[in-house]
């Protein structure tokens, strides 16, 4: 197996993980044991990775559509001259329209103007966020990264039994700081260092 140094750090440590995890179900319980053994905290480990790659996916998606709105319609929100000053503001609803103008008459035309602009602007988005599923998407990634946040709090509160068990909680604090595995700033480094040094006596012990 290829040294576990950065920036191959998550991609070889994540093959030796699921290696060692072999066909055990990532719906089996921590109370109960693995007929193959396996560490409990292997398996949570392997219901947070799932549950990471779908808000990873889902956090895609979601960005997805909204460059796909912004780039047809623009922002739900639009930028408004100051009565009485030279300079603009950006306003995103009609009550920041209303406190921008109040209710002084001479300012009534350019507040039905600016209040007219927006209501279009807002519809616009909406007619497109509703053919895109936008908004549903949205909610769904952050339903995902809550279900994410909640595998690992489990996670962290199991006791790993095994080197695998603590290369996966290693694996899951490194994916979720530092992301791709690419920073050279501590802590990052020494923690591909230290997984490093517990796979490679995961390996010998499996030899012995």
């Amino acid at each position: 197996m290829p040294d576990v140094t950065q920036p191959n750090c998550l991609s070889t440590s994540l093959a030796w993980l699921m290696a060692q995890a072999g066909g055990a179900a990532a719906d089996i319980g921590v109370e109960a044991d693995s007929p193959a053994g396996v560490d409990p905290a292997l398996v949570l480990w392997r219901k947070w990775i799932a549950a990471f790659g779908e808000a990873e996916r889902l956090c895609r998606r979601q960005q997805r559509l909204e460059r796909l709105l912004i780039e047809s319609v623009g922002f739900p929100y639009i930028d408004v001259t100051v009565p009485g000053e030279a300079r603009t503001a950006r306003v995103s609803t009609p009550d920041e329209v209303d406190g921008l103008h109040g209710d002084r008459p001479d300012f009534a035309v350019p507040r039905s103007e600016a209040q007219a602009a927006l209501a279009e602007q807002r519809r616009a988005w909406d007619d497109l966020d509703a053919q895109l599923g936008y908004s549903h998407a949205k909610i769904a990634e952050t339903d995902a990264f809550a279900t994410q946040e909640e595998a690992a709090d489990v996670l962290w509160s199991v006791p790993a039994c095994s080197v695998a068990g603590t290369v996966a909680k290693l694996h899951a604090i490194l994916l979720i700081g530092d992301g791709d595995g690419s920073s050279d700033e501590f802590p990052w480094p020494q923690i591909c260092a230290v997984m490093t040094d517990l796979i490679g006596i995961g390996n010998d012990d499996l030899r012995a």
